[in-house]
């Protein structure tokens, strides 16, 4: 069982070197929390009592994307938190920037 409602959010479509601000929404039952680790520095993930909340950067879209004639990119980022009880759980945040 999830101690978030929902271990995925998807923030859409944002333009380039946007910032997004998301949450993950924990359950009254979820497990205490050790420490968090996301999987790069464009999302800082932040604990509160009720949720995890970060602000992704969206930064540009790769030049090879561009240089095939795409206006858009999908991303996708993880968090794995830590629980005190030493298990873990890997959250999501993914979309799309676009131009």
């Amino acid at each position: 069982m999830s101690n978030f409602i929902s271990n995925t959010v998807d923030f859409g479509t944002v333009k380039e070197r946007a910032n997004v601000s998301v949450a993950f929404v924990k359950t009254p039952e979820c497990k205490a929390i050790q420490t968090i680790v996301g999987s790069c520095g464009c999302a800082i993930p932040k604990d509160t009592s009720d949720r995890i909340t970060t602000t992704f950067f969206a930064g540009e879209i790769a030049r090879q994307i561009l240089e095939n004639g795409g206006q858009t990119m999908p991303v996708q980022k993880s968090f794995t938190v830590y629980y005190k009880d030493k298990t873990s759980e890997v959250l999501f945040l993914k979309g799309i920037i676009t131009r």
